[in-house]
């Protein structure tokens, strides 16, 4: 775990599932927290459970609407508090089960308003932010479906792929900044937002792929999440990033 104390760090989606862990690393690197959702009961409930793991860490919540820009860029303001953001974790995804058939408009324009406008957002306020003081991290939570087909999923997938490639985009833009912007590939985590879109049948499926959570672990911690997302990124270059992690 990295030294990540007197950083800022925001997570969007941070009330339950990768998010809530994410945050329980940062926060476990020593670093100041404000978790992000549209449930302001959601965001109470975990920010009492990550305080009480935390004890004297600063863990903030803010409801917002990640797909709406000023409610984003208010976001990114309260995380600052007036000074810097050091990181911004984008966890917060929207996809949908259907099939090309059936499915309409509906479906496609969510997963492209949160998973690409709404990134895309994300990163031009956390960057103005972070270029004003001094650099920052911005890492997109994406998924190991963006490199493979997943039949019924579709606007997840293509979504989730095209957040990779922005990712790319903006990782060479901002560079000259001291900003790295990087993406993270988890594998099928059963979180809820997972575990709502997906059928039970393939859920019960994709549950026997899932590799068994070890018995110590804490039950509120998703499968998978081992450690906060670095600053320093894994290009070879001292700024670009644009690199994507599987976890």
């Amino acid at each position: 775990m990295p030294d990540l104390t007197g950083m800022r760090a925001l997570v969007t989606g941070g009330g339950t599932g990768i998010g809530f862990g994410v945050a329980e690393q940062l926060l476990a690197g020593g670093a100041d927290v404000t978790i992000v959702a549209r449930r302001g009961d959601v965001l109470d409930a975990a920010a009492e459970r990550l305080r009480s793991g935390a004890p004297g860490r600063a863990v903030r919540t803010f409801v917002a609407d990640m797909c709406e820009d000023e409610q984003i860029e208010s976001a990114v303001n309260a995380a600052a508090d007036g000074a810097g953001l050091d990181v911004y974790v984008a966890n917060a995804t929207s996809g949908g089960f259907g099939t090309m058939l059936e499915m309409g408009p509906e479906m496609w324009e969510a997963a492209v308003r949160l998973n690409i406008i709404g990134n895309a957002m994300a990163i031009k306020h956390a960057g103005r932010v972070m270029r004003d003081h001094g650099g920052g991290s911005f890492v997109a939570i994406s998924s190991t479906s963006a490199t493979k087909v997943q039949p019924w999923l579709s606007p997840y997938v293509t979504t989730k792929h095209a957040l990779d490639m922005m990712v790319r985009c903006a990782a060479i833009e901002l560079a000259p900044h001291n900003i790295r912007v990087n993406s993270v590939q988890p594998g099928y985590t059963l979180s809820e937002s997972m575990v709502s879109m997906t059928p039970p049948q393939l859920a019960r499926t994709l549950r026997k792929a899932t590799p068994p959570w070890p018995p110590d672990a804490s039950r509120t911690r998703p499968r998978g999440i081992s450690s906060a997302p670095r600053r320093s990124g894994t290009s070879r270059s001292p700024r670009a990033s644009g690199s994507r992690r599987r976890a």
